[in-house]
């Protein structure tokens, strides 16, 4: 109870920063949209997933910087809601005697239905939706059971283990469980925030999945005001929630084309692999999987979309300069004029959009890149440009910051270089580049240029410029790698598509609008085209995530509750190359898990592999003692894995004869060194 508490009290907090800080901003949002007109978008659409999105940013910052400040107490997260939620409570008591009127304004204005039941109905529908894809990738069955669904169990590995870290551990300094190294290259802010909601009492799994569906509704919500604002239209606006939802691919048409006609409908309901021929597609790379396996991307997206829409109407007033542009002095207006760099109402938003969105570089570091990449572009088209250059300021100093904080001086949590290609086939040349772009995209890039030319006498020249700035996360994405596994780019990548989408969108809503059936004919045929392949994704992710293909934890595991009895919080095990364990769901962390997280996060795993070989496998006596006390380890686990490892033959025997077995559960036994 008290962890719904929690996000109720930062709901409130974001309300009364949204209205201090960010209103001027959303009342010149919804003087006019993208076309000049009066926008049709009711504000509790944006006000209220943005109060969720910036009071729980604020408030979790705050608590995890108590928990650091009382590291050294036996229980710093108790300290630190006691001390955070009461200073929180008293503040916001002060708010409402000596602001009454504002206070009044912002949270018992009655919300307008009028006119606007779209977006409460769509309110409900995406409310309903998430809850079931969470609830079904996730969730605790009867016996204590944790039942985590076949498509997720692998991320869901790192993740629980980081939540579990703080809930049931003690991960202050924070580290990876599964690469423990003092620092933490992974953010896991998300996962601190579930890791608190379990410590103030939800159920795991509803501290998980709670957050993941307020951070997932709130997401499509501001997408769909962004739509909305840039096309003019509320279909267009929905289109684009269908679109982010049901992506475009060629996968269905190959699909057609190689199966016989009698087998589509079989093969459709009772297929368990995602489709598609580009790289990785077999992961569901690009399906609707990336939304119940990543929880933290629709938290981070959702400041995305706020910034944008907050910084409309200066992209507008700047493209109005460049449509007007046969007038005199169009040079002067648009790159020399005081109104081309310099705010006319201050720098207030710029500023408070640079620190929610630098705060968000440990909830999704590449969402808080991508932004950057795209004001970068927008600014170009924009009027009070000094504006852009102060959030990217801000954001840039809090992120090096966390960086410095969390990785040390000398250490960053991305290694930026040049590589060509993206996950295009080899040579990475311009024919395979464009091959691989136009069978994973499939309709998009076509249905884009063709609501472009639609939409011309509509804002085509707004839409236009826009293109040439949603692109760059793409080209970024298949031109620079940042850690060395290139398949984390994919999420540049799908930015650009989710941009490219609200175009698309408009055009569709345009072709509907016209009211004659060929144009109606068409507008539902570029729709099923645009989302075919994503229908076909949600049926598979349906299927691979049914509760009898789960993989089962059980979280009163005989080894789980020991550790969490008889360890210390912060206790670190060797062990074989765990993913997801009872020993990580202790909340205790282990020397080597599995190498590919340590690896795609930077992290030097080669010399770690041979630390754990020169162990498990070593003869010398003192060889081994020196090593478990140079690294810090007080447990050893022997299970079935260590005895069938080819990295190294397991000499059992010696470890037996010198460390005593504190636990052992059929295969498994522990043992307990003499490492202080």
């Amino acid at each position: 109870m008290i962890g719904v508490i929690y996000l109720l009290l930062a709901t409130i907090l974001g309300r009364l920063l949204f209205e201090w800080l960010l209103s001027a901003g959303f009342n010149r949002c919804l003087a006019k949209d993208f076309n000049g007109d009066l926008p049709r978008v009711p504000r509790a659409v944006v006000i209220w997933p943005a109060s969720f999105v910036l009071g729980t940013l604020v408030l979790t910052w705050f608590i995890y910087a108590l928990g650091c400040f009382w590291e050294t107490d036996a229980q710093p997260l108790y300290r630190a809601n006691r001390f955070g939620l009461i200073v929180l409570v008293l503040s916001l008591l002060v708010v409402f005697i000596r602001a009454r009127e504002t206070v009044a304004a912002c949270f018992f204005r009655p919300p307008k239905f009028k006119g606007h039941y779209i977006p409460w109905v769509l309110t409900f529908s995406l409310l309903t939706g998430s809850t079931a894809l969470m609830w079904q990738t996730l969730h605790i069955a009867t016996n204590h059971q944790l039942v985590v669904g076949l498509s997720v169990f692998s991320d869901f590995g790192p993740h629980l283990a980081v939540i579990r870290s703080f809930s049931h551990g003690k991960n202050f300094p924070t580290e990876y469980p599964h690469f423990p190294t003092g620092h933490a290259r992974y953010h896991f802010m998300f996962q601190f925030l579930s890791g608190n909601l379990e410590y103030l009492g939800l159920p795991l799994d509803w501290a998980f999945n709670l957050p993941s569906i307020l951070s997932f509704t709130s997401c499509l919500l501001l997408l769909y005001a962004l739509a909305v604002l840039l096309t003019g239209s509320r279909l267009a606006g929905v289109l684009s929630i269908l679109f982010f939802f049901f992506r475009s691919s060629l996968a269905w048409w190959d699909l057609l084309i190689h199966t016989k006609p009698a087998e589509w409908f079989s093969y459709i309901v009772t297929n368990d692999t995602f489709l598609g021929n580009t790289e990785h597609e077999e992961w569901g790379l690009w399906s609707q999987n990336i939304y119940v396996n990543q929880r933290h991307l629709a938290f981070a997206l959702c400041l995305l979309w706020l910034t944008v829409v907050l910084v409309l109407p200066y992209i507008r007033e700047g493209l109005s300069v460049v449509r007007n542009r046969a007038t005199n002095g169009f040079w002067k207006n648009f790159f020399l004029s005081k109104a081309a760099w310099w705010p006319a109402e201050g720098f207030r938003v710029f500023i408070a959009l640079g620190i929610f969105l630098g705060l968000a570089a440990f909830w999704n570091g590449a969402v808080v890149i991508g932004a950057l990449l795209l004001l970068f572009g927008l600014t170009f088209w924009s009027r009070a440009r000094l504006g852009f250059g102060v959030l990217a300021l801000f954001s840039l100093v809090l992120a090096f910051a966390q960086n410095r904080l969390f990785l040390g001086p000398s250490a960053l949590a991305i290694q930026p270089h040049i590589e060509i290609g993206f996950l295009a086939a080899f040579p990475h040349d311009v024919h395979n580049i464009v091959v691989y772009y136009f069978s994973l995209l499939g309709l998009l890039p076509f249905a884009v240029i063709g609501a472009l030319i639609l939409l011309r006498k509509q804002g085509g020249l707004a839409l236009s410029a826009l293109a040439t700035v949603f692109v760059l996360p793409t080209v970024l994405a298949t031109t620079v790698q940042f850690t060395p596994d290139i398949a984390i780019n994919h999420k540049y990548v799908f930015l650009s598509i989710v941009l490219f989408n609200i175009i698309a969108a408009g055009g569709v809503a345009c072709l509907w609008s016209r009211r004659n059936a060929l144009a109606r004919s068409v507008a539902v045929a570029a729709t099923f085209c645009l989302t075919a392949t994503g229908a076909i994704d949600l049926v598979t992710l349906i299927h691979r995530n049914a509760s009898e293909r789960a993989l089962i934890v059980d979280l009163q595991d005989p080894l789980l509750v020991w550790a969490e009895r008889n360890t210390r919080a912060n206790e670190v095990f060797l062990t074989d190359w765990y993913s997801l364990h009872p020993i990580l769901l202790s909340g205790r962390r282990i020397f080597y898990g599995w190498p590919y997280y340590a690896w795609g996060a930077g992290y030097d795993v080669r010399t770690r592999e041979e630390i754990v070989k020169a162990i498990y496998g070593g003869t010398d006596p003192e060889t081994v003692r020196s090593l478990l006390r140079e690294n810090g380890l007080r447990y050893i686990i022997i299970d079935a894995g260590n005895r069938e490892q080819k990295l190294y033959k397991l000499n059992e025997t010696l470890l037996r004869s010198l460390f005593p077995v504190v636990f052992s559960n059929r295969d498994l036994v522990v043992l307990r060194t003499d490492t202080p």
